[in-house]
C-alpha cells in the first residue's frame, strides 16, 4: 500500500531514529502496536498468538497447525459459511495460520467496516466452533496438501533437513504434521490444545493503517478486555534436540537431484543476528553476486539456482544452502559448497563484497515492507521476537554498523563445514555414480 511504503520512505530519508506509532499493553497481557497512516481508507488488523506447531504433544504434529486453520471456519454464533459471507459483504479478507513459532488471524478491511470487521476477528479468535464436521473436512484438505507435497522433492528435501537436524525437538516436524498424525487428530484435541496456548498474555494485536490509537484501544477493550489470564500450566518445557551430522539420501525418480547442506543456525534474537545476514548474503543471499551462485553456476555450470539462507526463530535456528543439481554432479556441488564455506572463513570478505552486501540489504528493506500487510506482519513478528519498537529504524543502523573484521570473526564462529547435515533427493542409483558419495557413510531413506 502506498500508505506504509510512504512511511518507510520518510522513516529512512530523514534518518529517523524511534519508530512511529505506538505500544501499550491491556489489563489482561495483550501486547498491542497501532502504526496510523490516513491516506487510504483500509486497515489490517493482525492477531498473533504463541500458539505454533512447536507446541505440538508428540504424535499429534499438525495439531497447532489445525487448530489456527479452524479460527475463521465458524463461531459459537456463526457458521463458516455466515463467516465468509460476511468477509465477502465487506469486500474484506480474512485469513488465519501457523508458523512453528505462532498462530495468526488477520482481517483487512475498509475504514469503515473497521469495527464491525475487529469484531468479527475477535469473535473468531474467543469464540470458535471447532464443529466435528470442519475438523474433519479441514483434515482431509491438509491430508490432501501432504500427499501433494510428497510429489515435490524440494518439499521432501527441506522437510527431511529439518527432521534431520532437529530430531524429535520441537522444530523437526513440519508445521503442517505428518499424515499420520493428522489422520490422527480429533475435536478434542484442538479444544485442548486452543484452552492451554491461547491466552491474552501469550497475544499480539496490531491494527496498521487508516484508525487511530483511541480507535484501537477501545476496540480491544471491548472484545478482548474480559478474556482472563489463564491459570495453570502454560509454560513450555521442550528443548531443541541435539543430533548429529549426516548424509541422508532419500531415494525419488526425478531428473534434478535436490540438495540442502547446513547446520545449526541461531535464535532470531542473537544479537550478532543482521551481521549474520551480511555475512550470508555474501555468501548465498545474493542472487547472481553471491559467492555461491557464482562457483556452482557461473564457474562450473552444476546449477541453474543455488542460494543459502538463516532460518531464525525464537528457541534456534538453522542455516542451510539450496540447490539442484544432475544426480552425476552432487557429490561435486556438495564438495564446492563445502569449498566455499572453508574459503570464506579462510579469507573473509572484500570491502566490495561488505558493501554491496549492506546496500542491499538496508535497500531492499523497506521494499519488503512495501504494504500494510506487510507491515502489520512485520510489527507483530518484532513484537514477538522482543526486537523493540523502534527496530524499523535500528535494522538499517545495525546493519551498516558491520565491518569486515566482524563478518571474519563470524564466519569462523557460525559456519561449520566441518560437520554439515546433507540431504539428497533423488534417483539412489545415479546419485550413487557419483563415485566420492557412494564412498560417504549415509541413510537411504525411501518414499512410501
Amino acid at each position: 500500500m502506498r500508505t506504509a511504503r510512504a512511511f518507510l520512505l520518510v522513516l529512512f530519508s530523514a534518518g529517523v531514529c524511534a519508530a512511529a506509532g505506538v505500544r501499550f499493553e491491556t489489563g489482561n497481557g495483550i501486547r498491542v502496536r497501532v502504526e496510523e497512516s490516513h491516506a487510504v481508507p483500509m486497515v489490517v488488523f493482525q492477531v498473533l498468538v504463541e500458539a505454533g506447531s512447536r507446541l505440538d504433544p508428540p504424535g499429534r504434529e499438525g495439531l497447532a497447525n489445525l487448530t489456527a486453520d479452524l479460527l475463521n471456519e465458524g463461531t459459537k454464533r456463526r457458521s463458516a459459511r455466515e463467516v465468509a459471507r460476511t468477509v465477502d459483504a465487506w469486500g474484506a479478507r480474512f485469513s488465519t495460520g501457523a508458523d512453528k513459532d505462532y498462530a495468526w488471524l488477520r482481517m483487512t478491511t475498509l475504514r469503515r467496516h473497521a469495527e464491525e470487521a475487529f469484531a468479527l476477528l475477535a469473535e473468531s479468535m474467543l469464540e470458535p466452533a471447532f464443529s466435528g464436521a470442519e475438523v474433519e473436512r479441514r483434515k482431509e484438505v491438509l491430508l490432501g496438501s501432504l500427499r501433494a507435497e510428497e510429489d515435490d522433492p524440494a518439499s521432501v528435501a527441506l522437510r527431511t533437513f529439518e527432521h534431520a537436524l532437529h530430531g524429535a525437538g520441537p522444530y523437526g516436524h513440519p508445521v503442517e504434521g505428518w499424515p499420520g498424525s493428522v489422520s490422527a487428530l480429533d475435536r478434542d484435541d484442538v479444544e485442548a490444545f486452543y484452552r492451554r496456548w491461547y491466552r491474552p498474555e501469550r497475544t499480539i494485536v496490531v491494527a496498521v493503517g487508516d484508525i487511530t490509537r483511541e480507535d484501537v484501544e477501545a476496540l480491544v477493550e471491548r472484545h478482548f478486555g474480559s478474556w482472563p489470564r489463564a491459570e495453570g500450566e502454560g509454560a513450555e518445557v521442550r528443548e531443541p534436540e541435539s543430533t548429529e551430522p549426516r548424509t541422508i539420501v532419500v531415494d525419488k525418480p526425478t531428473e534434478q537431484a535436490h540438495i540442502v547442506i547446513g547446520h545449526r543456525g541461531v535464535s532470531r534474537r542473537a544479537p550478532e543476528f543482521e551481521a549474520l545476514l551480511v555475512l550470508n548474503q555474501i555468501l548465498g543471499g545474493g542472487a547472481f553476486s553471491s559467492r555461491l551462485f557464482r562457483s556452482i553456476r557461473t564457474e562450473a555450470g552444476l546449477a541453474y539456482a543455488v542460494y543459502s539462507e538463516l532460518v531464525s526463530r525464537k528457541l534456534g535456528g538453522s542455516f542451510r544452502v539450496v540447490l539442484q543439481t544432475k544426480p552425476s554432479s552432487v557429490e561435486e556441488a556438495i564438495r564446492t559448497t563445502k569449498h566455499e564455506l572453508l574459503e570464506i572463513r579462510r579469507e573473509g570478505v572484500s570491502r566490495e563484497e561488505l558493501e554491496d552486501a549492506r546496500r542491499y540489504l538496508t535497500g531492499s528493506f523497506a521494499l519488503r515492507l512495501d504494504s500494510n500487510t506487510e507491515l502489520a506482519g512485520f510489527l507483530a513478528r518484532s513484537e514477538f521476537f522482543g526486537l523493540g519498537e523502534d527496530y524499523v529504524s535500528r535494522f538499517v543502523e545495525k546493519v551498516n554498523a558491520v565491518d569486515r573484521k566482524l563478518v571474519a570473526e563470524l564466519a569462523r564462529e557460525f559456519l561449520h563445514p566441518e560437520s554439515l547435515f546433507v540431504v539428497v533427493v533423488g534417483p539412489k542409483d545415479k546419485i550413487g555414480e557419483s563415485r566420492p558419495l557412494s564412498k560417504r557413510r549415509f541413510t537411504v531413506r525411501r518414499l512410501t
